[in-house]
Parts: structure tokens; sequence; C-alpha cells
């Protein structure tokens, strides 16, 4: 992959195949691609925290509670309360629930 630098203004771009990112005056110029994958990659890291996030709250749970219930039930049931009520977004897991 290619990382190109330009610093002319005159320069025409083709808006199919880049984009341009300006960093401290300089063109930074990026194939569509790698900031397609860039993006999607952190939206599964996003999913993927709320995820852990709300399994670790499901661990918390399991030593509040006496009850023997395993901590990943726990976390299943909050995660589909949360998903029910409408408190959390099923696109906000969705791909990562489902990898």
């Amino acid at each position: 992959m290619k990382i190109l630098l330009s610093w002319k203004k005159e320069e025409i771009l083709d808006k199919k195949d880049i984009r341009c990112i300006i960093v401290g005056g300089a063109k930074l110029v990026l194939p569509i691609y790698y900031i397609t994958l860039r993006k999607r990659i952190m939206k599964y890291l996003k999913q993927f925290l709320l995820i852990l996030c709300i399994t670790f709250v499901g661990e918390l749970v399991k030593y509040v509670l006496p009850l023997p219930i395993p901590a990943s039930i726990y976390g299943m049931v909050i995660l589909f309360v949360g998903l029910m009520t409408g408190h959390i977004k099923l696109s906000s897991v969705k791909e990562a629930g489902s990898f």
C-alpha cells in the first residue's frame, strides 16, 4: 500500500479511489479501502468493548448476589434487558455478537 504525501494544492485527485486527510498543513492521501477498513475495525472494537463491559457487570452482580448462577448468565440477562428496553441499540452490538 502506498501512502503519498502531497504538498501541492493544484493536484487533482480522483475522488473515487482516494481520500485526503490534512495533517499539519500536509495532505495525506490514503486509499478508501484503508480508511473503511480502519473504521470497520474500530466499530468491531467498540462493540466488543461494550459486550465486555456488560460481562464485567455480570461478574460484579455474581459476587453481590449469593445465588448459584454463573456470571455469564447475569451478563446475558443484563444485555437482553438492555436490548428490550432500548437502552442498548441492537446496531451497537450486532456485528461483534455475530463474530
